[in-house]
């Protein structure tokens, strides 16, 4: 799937023609998409912040760890929704 479609059915992003250049789009954020970015910079600051008092190899095993535990979680959550419309 294509991001800026994805972006824009989002409401993140607003694509329009280029005034000059006909081939040409524009994409603008959003007031979401300037919120929802905020919100991430954000909390990559309170994270930079925390991870501050690790050595390199602690952050990439912290790192590690967190991505192997979204993993976990979306799959179980995806097998959840599997089971309940299963069970309909």
């Amino acid at each position: 799937m294509e991001l800026k479609g994805r972006l824009e059915r989002k409401g993140l992003v607003e694509c329009c023609d280029h005034p000059i250049h006909r081939r040409a789009r524009i994409v603008h954020l959003t007031a979401a998409g300037r919120k929802t970015i905020e919100c991430a910079f954000a909390r990559k600051t309170a994270m930079d912040r925390a991870a501050s008092g690790l050595a390199a190899a602690e952050r990439k095993r912290a790192v590690d760890l967190m991505r192997k535990f979204e993993r976990t979680a979306q799959s179980r959550l995806q097998n959840l929704g599997k089971n309940r419309a299963l069970s309909r």
